[in-house]
């Protein structure tokens, strides 16, 4: 029941968010913080405070080293609105929806290495004592493009860290390129 919750809640506000984003994208301040997805600490663009939900707090508004290597420059508004639609919310899923996940009170079946961009195709199943649990498949179709879902809680992370944390709201059925 907590996931449906918290998916409508989502939903309604994804649609602020697309209409709201290139706007947001036009305001940014320079400050220090987490870059590359928590690897590094530095300054960047980040959006002010007030608009947490929609930044991403692990990296600023240059992206991560993959998203720059692709040619995106998070100096230009375009590429600031690309980076925030790419990554639509994710304050709000690492913030306001995630849960705490230890990796003590989680039972799992499949390979917690599943995931497009390792070539780990298959099924995750993981659940927590209190309830929270994560879906999370990888499936070619053609070539090396195929489809993952995932959902749930990013309980993953927890298990293949072995350390405890806080596990990200996920709500991401596409299609995807595996590398």
């Amino acid at each position: 029941m907590q996931y449906l919750t918290s998916l409508a809640k989502l939903i309604g506000l994804q649609a602020v968010a697309l209409v709201a984003t290139p706007v947001i994208a036009r305001e940014y301040e320079m400050r220090e913080g987490p870059l590359d997805n928590n690897t590094g600490f530095g300054e960047g663009p980040r959006l002010p405070e007030k608009y947490a939900i929609f930044d991403t707090p692990d990296n600023s508004l240059m992206g991560d080293k993959a998203w720059q290597e692709a040619g995106h420059d998070g100096t230009k508004w375009l590429d600031r609105t690309k980076w925030l639609y790419r990554n639509s919310l994710y304050g709000y899923k690492t913030n306001q929806l995630a849960v705490d996940a230890d990796p003590d009170k989680i039972t799992f079946e499949g390979d917690p290495n599943v995931n497009r961009n390792n070539g780990v195709t298959g099924v995750f199943k993981a659940k927590s004592e209190d309830g929270h649990w994560q879906y999370k498949a990888v499936k070619k179709l053609v070539g090396d493009w195929g489809i993952m879902w995932n959902f749930g809680w990013q309980l993953d992370d927890a298990v293949k860290s072995g350390v405890p944390g806080k596990a990200q709201f996920q709500f991401s059925p596409r299609f995807v390129r595996i590398k």
